[in-house]
């Protein structure tokens, strides 16, 4: 009975349509396990994949994207302290900029611009304005906010050139401090 169960089987089907694949082309297969295999891979269309070729398992899987994950935080944080450095050279170069083209107004006119817009448009009171000075893009720090001059300046200077930082506000620490051309 067993036979006949085989025999009506789509396991017995296969082994039985492997073996006569196999003596048509002129192999001969004695195990019908090994027959049975080759048979499922003969059926199918497609190899069978066998239990160390099935996949990644879900730890694997995990362990890969927690890995990606630390690597992008690091390569963040770097990539991030580097904009904030940056940041604060450019508003370091556009502080420096400001306070020439505000040496160059006091040289033309004899005196200091009050606020920033004196260095672009002639103010009602200068006399021998030879502006521009400035462009109006050069107005503004990295942060998006305009400098600001300040007369008199600290220390005795006559003038001081400021920009808030990236917290857009007297004061800070860091990238947050204010960078003075006086400094």
């Amino acid at each position: 009975m067993n036979q006949e169960v085989q025999l009506f089987s789509l396991d017995g089907l296969r082994v039985r349509v492997t073996n006569a694949l196999l003596s048509i082309s002129g192999r001969s297969r004695a195990n019908s396990a090994s027959g049975a295999k080759e048979a499922g891979r003969l059926v199918s269309g497609r190899r069978r994949a066998s239990l160390h070729q099935r996949g990644f398992s879900l730890i694997e899987m995990l362990l890969v994207l927690g890995i990606i994950a630390f690597i992008a935080t690091m390569l963040a944080t770097n990539i991030f302290k580097g904009k904030g450095k940056a940041d604060v050279k450019a508003a370091q170069a556009g502080v420096r900029k400001v306070a020439t083209s505000v040496d160059q107004y006091y040289l033309d006119s004899v005196t200091i611009p009050t606020k920033i817009e004196d260095l672009i448009t002639t103010p009602g009171n200068a006399t021998n304005w030879g502006g521009p000075y400035l462009k109006e893009s050069q107005l503004k720090d990295p942060w998006g906010t305009n400098y600001v001059i300040k007369v008199p300046g600290e220390g005795g200077q006559p003038y001081a050139v400021i920009s808030l930082g990236s917290d857009k506000t007297p004061g800070g620490a860091d990238t947050a401090a204010d960078i003075d051309n006086n400094q």
